[in-house]
C-alpha cells in the first residue's frame, strides 16, 4: 500500500490539533522551523501542509507576522443561470445575498460631446461602410503584395526586392505624415 505524502500527514496532524482546541481562533502557530523539528520533516513539507490548510480556510497567513488559526470558510456553489430572477430567488431562499453581474458588447453611437472630443468625423450612418472599406483595402492588398513580391523576387533577386519593398513602405507613409486637425461639429 503506498505511503501517504508527508505534507498530507503533517496537514492532517495540524488539523487534528486545531480541531482538538490546542490552538484557538486567532492563535498564532509556532514557526515553520519549530513545526518541522516537532514532526521530523523538512520546512518545505511544513510549508506545503500550511499552504493546504490556508487553501482550506482553516489557517490564514499574514505577511511578516506569521500563520494564525482562522475561521473555516464555508464553500459556496456559484449559481449560473440565464434567468436572473430564478437564480437570485434560489439564493434568497437559502438565506444568501446574491448579485447579478452582466457584460454587454452592445455598441451605440457616441453622444455628440464625446464624438467631438474623440474627433469622430465619420457620420454614424456610414460607420459600417467605412469599416468594410478599410478591411477590404487592408486585407485585400495582402495577396496582391504576395504575388508582386514573389514575381519581383524571382526576377530581380531577394536583396533588390527587399530594398524596393522597404522604399515602398516608407513612401506609403508620406501621405499620413501631416496629421490633420480634428474636425469640429457645428
Amino acid at each position: 500500500m503506498p505511503r501517504e505524502a508527508p505534507y498530507l500527514a503533517t496537514a492532517e496532524a495540524l488539523r487534528a490539533r486545531i480541531v482538538a482546541g490546542e490552538w484557538r481562533l486567532g492563535d498564532r502557530l509556532p514557526s515553520r522551523a519549530r513545526l518541522a523539528e516537532e514532526y521530523g520533516v523538512g520546512r518545505n513539507v511544513v510549508q506545503r501542509a500550511v499552504d493546504l490548510l490556508i487553501a482550506d480556510g482553516l489557517l490564514e497567513g499574514r505577511a511578516g507576522s506569521g500563520t494564525y488559526v482562522g475561521v473555516p470558510r464555508e464553500r459556496l456553489r456559484m449559481v449560473r443561470s440565464r434567468r436572473r430572477e430564478r437564480s437570485l430567488a434560489a439564493l434568497t431562499e437559502r438565506g444568501r445575498a446574491g448579485a447579478w453581474d452582466a457584460h454587454s458588447e452592445a455598441r451605440v453611437p457616441a453622444p455628440e460631446h464625446i464624438a467631438d472630443r474623440l474627433a469622430v468625423v465619420t457620420p454614424d450612418r456610414l460607420l459600417g461602410r467605412m469599416n468594410a472599406t478599410a478591411r477590404f483595402v487592408s486585407w485585400g492588398g495582402i495577396p496582391l503584395g504576395g504575388l508582386l513580391g514573389g514575381t519581383s523576387g524571382s526576377a530581380l533577386g531577394p536583396t533588390a526586392t527587399l530594398w524596393i519593398g522597404a522604399t515602398g513602405m516608407t513612401l506609403s507613409a508620406l501621405p499620413f505624415s501631416r496629421v490633420a486637425e480634428p474636425a469640429h461639429r457645428p
